[in-house]
């Protein structure tokens, strides 16, 4: 095993993506999303995704280099189309001004469509939460996969609870009534990214996220609320994200230098 510096880690996998033509931005904003699945113990969504993302902006199927469109519907409602680019990239060009719409009016919802997907929701709403507010997050995939996320934030800023379960599947999670139940609420939050948002059919890999973003100082009672469910209740919550480094097996640490070599040469 190698130990790696998280920032290391990251600039590493950044002069990949770019050398394989991300945009410096996007780049960093999606090695940073894989560092953080690595380090969540989510070994198929972080790094070793990073080989096939390379190949991906190779043969053109996700664009590296453009530049999402953000615009306002409402006062509360942000919207951001993300060209096919990345995910992370997108959502970041989003969040500011969401975060502001729900500090102004207590609720607002972020839509990030046309985006190539890849990354668990639950890194998205973790940031929701870190900045103080509750989030919601629902996504769906053309082939009629879904996945739904909660963050919760502390009061401290930290999280209190973090839930982001696996991809609720034609055949998994829609076995009971619950689980149907959890995927048509992922799918109808999910098909506010429809219309000018929405996936090409073309692209199996595209799809749309949406977030409902809620400020809980708004609300009389929620501190005192979750410190009572936090002293009786074992509430669920992501790995902590202070660590320095991580241990790769050395054969993904050397296929992620590879990737980067000649950026870093």
């Amino acid at each position: 095993m190698a130990t790696v510096s998280l920032d290391q880690l990251e600039r590493t996998a950044q002069a990949a993506l770019i050398r394989h033509g991300a945009a410096p931005f996007a780049g960093a904003e999606m090695a940073r999303a894989l560092c953080r699945a690595q380090a969540t113990g989510d070994h198929v969504g972080g790094l070793a995704q990073l080989p096939v993302l390379c190949d991906e902006l190779d043969a053109g199927r996700v664009l590296g280099d453009v530049t999402p469109v953000v615009s306002t519907l409402r006062p509360a409602v942000v919207h951001v189309d993300a060209q096919m680019g990345f995910a992370p990239p997108a959502f970041a060009y989003g969040l500011a001004p969401a975060l502001d719409a729900a500090r102004r009016h207590g609720v607002a919802t972020l839509a990030v469509g046309q985006v190539f997907g890849g990354i668990t929701l639950g890194y998205f709403t973790e940031q929701i939460a870190l900045a103080g507010f509750i989030a919601i997050g629902a996504t769906h995939w053309p082939d009629g996969s879904r996945a739904a996320a909660l963050s919760v934030p502390d009061g401290r800023g930290g999280l209190a609870m973090h839930v982001d379960p696996a991809i609720m599947g034609q055949g998994t999670a829609q076995d009971n009534d619950m689980g149907r139940q959890l995927c048509l609420m992922a799918d109808l939050l999910a098909a506010n990214t429809n219309g000018e948002l929405s996936p090409p059919d073309t692209s199996p890999q595209a799809r749309g996220q949406y977030y409902i973003i809620i400020d809980p100082t708004g609300t009389a009672g929620f501190a005192s609320r979750l410190a009572a469910l936090s002293s009786t209740e074992s509430l669920p919550q992501s790995l902590p994200a202070t660590q320095d480094s991580l241990e790769l097996p050395d054969t993904l640490w050397a296929q992620v230098q590879d990737l980067a070599a000649k950026a870093l040469a």
